[in-house]
């Protein structure tokens, strides 16, 4: 079961992604925000509970623009090992930009780049199997 976000919280995060100026697929940002809000799961992989992936999401908050960024791709790119490479690559690349365009000095900046480009790199070693398999949702408005 996936954790079921707010418009509300959903929106925030668009916004905020809007605000970074961070690296979007063509379709995103016309996206209607029900469906973001369908494919949005919060930060981890969909095969760990809603209440996990609702925590690492809390702890990590700093990276939803980039997760939400990244499930919509895992959703509606195709399923090809390319594609899954990369959006994989933009959630580091949008990591990296969100890092610089933060008001955090240098060090953090640094750490927070960091931990991203750890994230993207988990994603790409253990997300083939969940990207291939995503489908897109049922929206429920």
């Amino acid at each position: 079961m996936e954790y079921d976000y707010t418009m509300d919280e959903v929106m925030r995060v668009a916004v905020r992604a809007e605000q970074l100026a961070l690296s979007m697929p063509a379709g995103f940002s016309t996206c209607p925000l029900a469906t973001l809000r369908a494919v949005y799961n919060g930060i981890g992989p969909d095969r760990w509970s809603a209440r996990l992936r609702r925590v690492v999401t809390e702890l990590l908050e700093w990276f939803a623009p980039e997760a939400l960024i990244h499930d919509w791709e895992y959703t509606f790119q195709p399923k090809t090992y390319w594609r899954f490479t990369v959006a994989n690559l933009r959630f580091a690349w949008n990591a990296c930009l969100a890092a610089d365009r933060s008001s955090a000095r240098f060090p953090w900046k640094l750490r927070r780049a960091g931990r991203g480009l750890l994230l993207a790199a988990l994603c790409q070693l253990f997300g083939w199997s969940g990207y291939r398999d995503a489908k897109p949702p049922e929206v429920i408005k």
